[in-house]
């Protein structure tokens, strides 16, 4: 195959544009965000995303899914930990620094990009599915426990890996609200003394 025919390699890293639309449809939000900005923050003209990407809402779904591969590795961590208190404990607390990073925005990407209008249901649905990931994998890891006879069979892994979700849910309110480091981890410290761990 000639050159002519292959085409010209990309002159951009993907994963560094990949990157910067990330953080800005997490900082401004699906229907915030304009290709104008995506072009301004990514370095690329409209055509080079187009080529690259395909349109602002492909585009979201890799900055969805980029977002979902970070966090998973930051649950795979977590749920390293031996024992169920542990996880729950290294997981509220790294929750905190992930929402107190600094150069981040201070919400969830999947409640921070969510787009308010119905015509934008698929986006919706989008982020929708990337926290039910995560809900799916802390379930699996209390269902371990609970096996291995580290948590005891009275408790409802449902109802606790709901809780520990809105316990998280909640964390990202308090950060989006302007809630400091400190006073977050207090927070987290009063959830752990009710739960006894």
């Amino acid at each position: 195959m000639s050159k002519a025919r292959m085409g010209r390699p990309r002159e951009f890293d993907e994963e560094t544009a990949l990157d910067a639309a990330m953080k800005l449809f997490w900082d401004k939000g699906y229907e915030g965000t304009s290709m104008a900005d995506l072009t301004k923050a990514m370095g690329l003209s409209p055509s080079s995303i187009y080529a690259a990407f395909g349109d602002k809402k492909a585009l979201f779904q890799r900055a969805a899914d980029k977002y979902a591969k970070d966090v998973a590795k930051f649950y795979e961590e977590t749920f390293a930990e031996s024992t169920v208190k542990a996880v729950v404990r290294c997981l509220l607390f790294k929750a905190v620094e992930f929402l107190t990073t600094p150069g981040s925005p201070k919400t969830c990407f999947t409640l921070g990009a969510m787009p308010s209008n119905s015509d934008t249901e698929p986006v919706r649905q989008m982020l929708v599915d990337v926290r039910k990931r995560g809900q799916v994998a802390l379930k699996a890891r209390l269902a371990k426990a609970q096996r291995s006879g580290d948590l005891g069979t009275e408790v409802d892994v449902q109802d606790l890996t709901r809780f520990i979700s809105m316990v998280i849910g909640g964390l990202v309110v308090q950060a989006d609200g302007g809630a400091s480091k400190n006073e977050m981890t207090r927070t987290v410290k009063l959830t752990l003394r009710y739960m006894g761990y």
